[in-house]
This record gives structure tokens, C-alpha cells and sequence, in this order.
């Protein structure tokens, strides 16, 4: 979905910045009831990866789209969003990049069709 220039779509844009947004605070907040401390590493600037790296759960990508993680977790088995297994029981890890692609597709398809 990248434009000529090598930019990014502003409906793309508008997705991804939000789900970006909510996946850092959904970590520090994991991380502090977990008992970690601040998400600091150590001096002082905050763990904040770019969106174009941003890896995310399942459960976290639910959490931010109102969908549900198995939904999710077809959507990777499938294919239609950029996904690896991770971990010793395979979970499935999205990319933040190819979910809010997927969601902002989705959106402007339900806009067409209204």
C-alpha cells in the first residue's frame, strides 16, 4: 500500500498511529502491574519501538480492534495479515504494520459498501 513517492496512505496513516499508540500503553501497563517497574531502559528514554516494527500479540491486537484473538489467529493462519509463531507454544506474533493495513482495508471496504 505504499504511495510512488514511498509514503504511506493517510487513511493507513490514521490507522496505524492509534493502534500504535494504544500498543505502547497496553505494554507499560503490562509491564507495571507485572511488577517491572516504569518500562524505562535503564537511561531514562522510554522502550518505544516505531510502528514499522511493532510486533504484537494476538490478544493485543484484539484488544485494540474489538476483534477477537482467535479471529486473529485465523487471519495469520491464513495469511491475510504478516504474522511468525513465537515462543514454545507457537504463539502467533503480528505485525502492527499489516494489522492496521488489514483494519484500514476493512474500514474503507465498509465504507464503499454503505
Amino acid at each position: 500500500m505504499k504511495l510512488r513517492d514511498g509514503g504511506a496512505p493517510q487513511s493507513l496513516l490514521e490507522v496505524v498511529a492509534p493502534i500504535h499508540r494504544a500498543a505502547i500503553e497496553f505494554r507499560e501497563e503490562m509491564q507495571v502491574s507485572a511488577g517491572s517497574g516504569t518500562g524505562e531502559d535503564g537511561n531514562g528514554s522510554g522502550t518505544r519501538s516505531s510502528v514499522v516494527t511493532e510486533r504484537l500479540t494476538t490478544q493485543e491486537a484484539a484488544q485494540l480492534t474489538g476483534l477477537t484473538d482467535g479471529y486473529w489467529r485465523r487471519l495469520a493462519r491464513r495469511g491475510d495479515v504478516t504474522a511468525s509463531r513465537s515462543g514454545r507454544r507457537g504463539e502467533w506474533v503480528l505485525d502492527g504494520s499489516s494489522v492496521a493495513a488489514w483494519v484500514a482495508d476493512r474500514r474503507d471496504r465498509h465504507r464503499e459498501a454503505a
